[in-house]
């Protein structure tokens, strides 16, 4: 998670003051609880209704922070911020669209060798509802009278 505040940064809303000193004061503690390696992949934290929402980038990061979350709201109670659960989230990743692959047409004859195969196996069978079907089926592909 990086700061997203300069020192350049002028404030003109209101209350947007303590809100990002706020928000400061809740990386702090999360950069010294967190592991350096994962730090890099939260995206987003704010504290709303006494929970901390945190975005991460994904799923495997966030089951490793998921054992964080008792320290971490200890760590912001010793900050004196309230927060009684931390939510967390993982941000859906881009997806580029990809154009449909053209499908080759089947191959002449496909149809009439799978309908001779499956009529012959009918053929040899019984009479009973399997070779009905088989049949049936035969037929349906296209080869069988």
């Amino acid at each position: 998670m990086k700061p997203f505040v300069t020192k350049s940064t002028e404030i003109s809303i209101p209350g947007a003051a303590q809100t990002l000193q706020q928000h400061r004061r809740v990386y702090t503690v999360i950069s010294r609880t967190v592991p350096e390696a994962l730090l890099s992949d939260i995206q987003f934290c704010r504290i709303e209704n006494d929970v901390l929402r945190v975005t991460v980038s994904n799923a495997a990061v966030l089951a490793r922070l998921r054992f964080s979350a008792s320290q971490i709201i200890d760590d912001l109670a010793n900050q004196d911020i309230q927060v009684n659960q931390v939510n967390w989230h993982v941000s859906r990743e881009k997806v580029e669209p990809t154009p449909r692959k053209k499908v080759a047409p089947a191959v002449k004859g496909a149809d009439e060798k799978s309908a001779k195969l499956v009529e012959s196996t009918a053929r040899d069978m019984p009479d009973d509802d399997l070779k009905r079907a088989l049949l049936k089926m035969a037929k349906n592909l296209g080869k069988a009278d």
